[in-house]
């Protein structure tokens, strides 16, 4: 027998022993006031001593009447004193025996966690480290069955964790790649990670957090139709996605202020992120800022929705060297936004938006952008409309070039390439091919203080200008190159 179950038999006998001693003194007590009470209070307060023995008997026999209904009702009075105590102590004594398997519940739970973590730590078998990872999975369950997300993020952090930790390399291979083996266990890890992020997981990790920053990945990553929402943040600022490495996101929904972060992500040698058919929206993010994708690296958001205060920050990133970033398709609307501010797009690097559709006031903003040296940024049939804007203000076009073949542009939708520099081209820099241009009282395509310089050439090659619409070159600087004006249908 325990301590503890010792102490409470001791409790709950001398419980029984209270009970019977107060008991036995009440029965005491009420047959000596039945005895003594009639005749003291006949003798001290009726003042009966004149009455017959008949009269006398019949007053006793109301006195004792009026003592037996006192003491009965304090006998009561003491039994609902009892009956609160007992059940007071009743309630103690379930919250103790709570407090105490809650107790073994959570010592037997860390237990595992040690367990878990020893199986993941064994260098040696690999089948012990994923038997290590699926344990650590089951914990986390366990610990959301009862409410303990806190438990739930300390095995999440583990798994990230492991996955953090640079890889065991292939020895044998030529280039450097992670090992077969370990490739086969850190994606079990992923896989366990995207079994509960998805949206009719059991157990959701939607709103959780997921350190991975700095993370190596030359190996496929599944992380499809993964929902991140209610601040859930997967962390993978300074990855290096390499080598054919890939995370698939596709169909990934992030919203409700979550965010995928893969600010300074080197994403090279065929590495990729595919986002295709992502929502991103109620304030939902992706962060790429300050990215390198080159070296045929791409970030694909083919027919993504980008909507409600969503946004896509590719702020200061570099794409070069055959790197590419893909929209084509996308929708950007209601206060959806893509930054490509201050992005450098060099050396066959290249951005596409083709057949994107920019309503709602959704905006693309390429604004101190630089698009140089065989860069590219195609927005080919796409239509900004009905007060969406697509600004470029600020950029420097030097040897780069942008596209808008089959663009429709209308309603108050705009297109500002204000401030931006165009040097040393000799090919058009930007071309309006076909462009159909229908506005209603707003200029569309402001080129104010735009500076054309050495060959640098702004091409509108038959465009189609409707209604109000205008073309402003006002302030433009003509520097050694030229404007070349196509015919163009205006009406």
């Amino acid at each position: 027998m325990s301590k503890n179950q010792k102490h409470a038999t001791s409790r709950g006998a001398r419980r029984i022993v209270w009970v019977l001693g107060t008991a036995g003194g009440i029965i005491a007590g009420a047959l000596a006031s039945l005895w003594f009470l009639p005749e003291l209070l006949l003798t001290h307060w009726v003042g009966v001593s004149d009455l017959g023995d008949a009269e006398r008997a019949e007053a006793t026999l109301g006195v004792v009447q009026i003592v037996a209904l006192a003491i009965g009702g304090i006998i009561a009075i003491v039994g609902v004193v009892i009956s609160v105590s007992r059940h007071h102590e009743e309630v103690a004594s379930n919250h103790r025996d709570q407090a105490r398997l809650e107790a073994e519940r959570d010592q037997e739970l860390r237990s595992r966690y040690v367990t878990a973590v020893e199986l993941l730590s064994d260098a040696e078998r690999p089948i012990k480290r994923i038997a290590g990872l699926h344990a650590l999975g089951a914990l986390a369950d366990d610990w959301q069955n009862i409410d303990r997300e806190d438990e739930v993020q300390v095995c999440i952090n583990t798994i990230c964790d492991y996955l953090r930790q640079p890889p065991e390399l292939d020895k044998a291979a030529e280039l450097k790649r992670t090992a077969a083996t370990e490739v086969a266990i850190r994606t079990t890890a992923f896989d366990i990670i995207r079994n509960h992020l998805h949206e009719d997981a059991p157990s959701s990790w939607s709103s959780h957090t997921f350190r991975l920053a700095g993370a190596h990945l030359d190996y496929l990553v599944d992380l499809r139709w993964a929902r991140i929402m209610d601040n859930g943040y997967i962390d993978l600022s300074g990855a290096a996605i390499t080598d054919n490495g890939s995370v698939r996101l596709s169909g990934v929904r992030i919203t409700d202020n979550g965010q995928i972060d893969l600010s300074g992500a080197t994403i090279t040698d065929n590495g990729s992120v595919h986002l295709s058919g992502a929502r991103i929206t109620d304030n939902g993010h992706i962060d790429l800022n300050r990215a390198t994708i080159t070296d045929n690296g791409s970030v694909i958001f083919i027919v993504a929705t980008i909507t409600d205060n969503g946004s896509v920050h590719l702020s200061g990133a570099r794409i070069t060297d055959n790197g590419h970033i893909e929209l084509g398709g996308a929708t950007i609307t209601e206060h959806g936004s893509v930054d490509f501010s201050m992005a450098a797009i060099t050396e066959h690097g290249s951005v596409d938006f083709s057949k994107a559709t920019i309503t709602e006031h959704g905006s693309v903003d390429f604004s101190k952008a630089t698009i140089a040296d065989n860069g590219t940024v195609t927005f080919d049939s796409v239509t900004p409309a009905d007060d969406r804007k697509l600004f470029l203000r600020g950029g420097k076009f030097d040897g780069g070039e942008l596209h808008l073949p089959g663009a429709t542009i209308m309603g108050d939708g705009s297109l500002t390439l204000r401030g931006d520099t165009i040097t040393d081209m000799d090919a058009e820099v930007f071309e309006l091919a076909g462009v159909k241009i229908t506005t209603m009282g707003a200029e569309l395509l402001d080129v104010t203080g735009v500076t054309i310089d050495d060959d640098g050439k702004l091409r509108f090659d038959k465009p189609t200008i409707e209604g109000d619409a205008a073309i402003d070159l006002s302030e433009a600087s003509l520097m050694g190159g030229g404007v070349v004006v196509m015919p163009c249908h205006i009406r």
